[in-house]
């Protein structure tokens, strides 16, 4: 009996692992795609005047596009945090449940 839910909760701790690696690589890809925003801006801000004219509504997307992102970036990165009211489980964290 005891052998059954050190399984089920090896099997939950694993699946917890990986569901922050998950969160984890979206979050380095948000912030990539937060830093490509930033760049585009400052590109966009050095155009000649009549450019900048023509980008001020790319520029006023991206930046809405930069706040969704921080957001995003946040989020993941509070989901991706350890709980640590749950202790590493015996099984060192890789766990093969029998059916």
């Amino acid at each position: 009996m005891m052998e059954k839910s050190i399984r089920e909760y090896c099997a939950k701790y694993d699946e917890a692992i990986k569901r922050n690696s998950s969160l984890l690589a979206l979050q380095t890809e948000l912030k990539s795609e937060l830093e490509k925003a930033r760049i585009s801006i400052k590109q966009y801000t050095k155009s000649s005047k009549d450019d900048k004219e023509l980008h001020s509504k790319e520029i006023h997307r991206l930046q809405q596009d930069i706040s969704i992102l921080k957001i995003q970036i946040e989020e993941a990165a509070a989901a991706a945090k350890p709980s640590r009211a749950e202790p590493r489980p015996p099984c060192g964290g890789t766990a093969v449940v029998a059916a």
